[in-house]
């Protein structure tokens, strides 16, 4: 999803059960084109293929509300 600019990919939320969820964020995309071309839906945005080679820049995990790991992230 686009957090900053809803035109280019920032973070991917992956949800687990009891509402935990990672947000990853990649700072220098080697792969994928973050930005989004046209008027494509914004779920274009991921390429899961190549976001799997883009080397993460730093994940973030919550529960629920509340960040347990990586919060010092949280607001980069």
């Amino acid at each position: 999803m686009g957090w900053h600019n809803l035109r280019r990919a920032d973070v991917l939320y992956v949800s687990y059960p009891n509402d935990v969820f990672v947000a990853i964020y990649v700072n220098k995309f080697q792969f994928m084109n973050p930005n989004r071309a046209g008027n494509n839906p914004p779920n274009l945005n991921w390429d899961i293929n190549l976001l799997r080679k883009e080397e993460i820049s730093y994940p973030v995990v919550f529960n629920g509300v509340q960040c347990i790991n990586g919060c010092q992230y949280r607001y980069r």
